[in-house]
């Protein structure tokens, strides 16, 4: 699936412009911090998923962050993920120091020696291939934690900047704080959100102190101290980016896996 870029008139969905994609399954896409391109996220192709220790089931082949020309729509820049840590690369965003950030994340399932590839699960569950992330066969996902990538747009020199750690499992969006200079990440995988410190350090915070299940889109407020997250299913919650406490909290329902309301830089998404 090498998808496809497509562009409307906001006021009425007029269809001003189309053009095939440069990568495999195309996920995020967010504006570059000049406005002058566009960055997108590619999962890549993935040939089956498994659990196994290795993590060979997985089969991911080009997983990778392209930043485009915002005329043109031509590639300006290509961070390829090493296949070394045979992971997707599902998310990214941008820091206030030249580099982009690529969220990773390898997934299994229970029983993987019967059921090896999705196909697999939704005839064992009677589900339509629509349903992806959704119902009973969900609660089999099993996700291994992977690094946290961050690649000097400049120079395209990378580095993990978190390395696997535990709490670091299917990452789905995150955000910068202005104010206090934090980092948010949201991590599914792991019913946490991550905190990185203007420091470098690191601290994981589970999603249940402000009252959710598992965050999954976090987002800056602008022009507030305040940075909002969403659960997966039922609930969003605003919180204090400098003490990290709840400020309020909504019953507001979700579809799984909402991503972030506004992008990095306070601009629509």
């Amino acid at each position: 699936d090498v998808g496809l870029f497509v562009v409307r008139k906001m006021s009425t969905l007029e269809l001003v412009k189309t053009k095939p994609s440069t990568g495999m399954n195309p996920h995020q896409i967010m504006l570059t911090p000049d406005g002058k391109g566009f960055a997108v996220a590619y999962y890549g192709d993935i040939g089956a998923f498994g659990r196994q220790p290795d993590g060979t089931a997985f089969n991911v082949t080009q997983p990778r962050l392209v930043i485009y020309d915002l005329e043109s729509f031509e590639p300006v820049h290509t961070f390829d993920v090493p296949t070394k840590y045979n992971a997707v690369s599902n998310h990214l965003f941008f820091d206030h120091d030249g580099h982009i950030y690529a969220h990773t994340f390898q997934k299994g399932y229970d029983g993987a020696d019967s059921f090896k590839t999705l196909s697999d699960y939704y005839r064992k569950f009677k589900l339509p291939a629509s349903d992806f992330e959704a119902h009973e066969w969900r609660r089999h996902q099993y996700f291994y934690p992977t690094p946290l990538l961050r690649f000097n747009m400049k120079t395209g020199e990378m580095e993990e900047v978190l390395t696997s750690p535990d709490y670091m499992r299917y990452p789905l969006s995150s955000c910068r704080h202005p104010e206090t200079g934090r980092i948010f990440i949201a991590c599914a995988g792991s019913g946490n959100y991550v905190v990185r410190e203007p420091d470098n350090t690191y601290k994981a915070i589970p999603s249940v102190n402000l009252g959710l299940y598992v965050g999954a889109g976090v987002c800056n407020i602008p022009n507030t101290p305040y940075v909002a997250l969403c659960d997966e299913e039922m609930g969003l919650a605003i919180f204090d980016a400098h003490k990290l406490q709840l400020v309020a909290r909504y019953d507001v329902r979700f579809f799984v896996q909402n991503h972030s309301t506004y992008s990095a830089w306070g601009l629509p998404a």
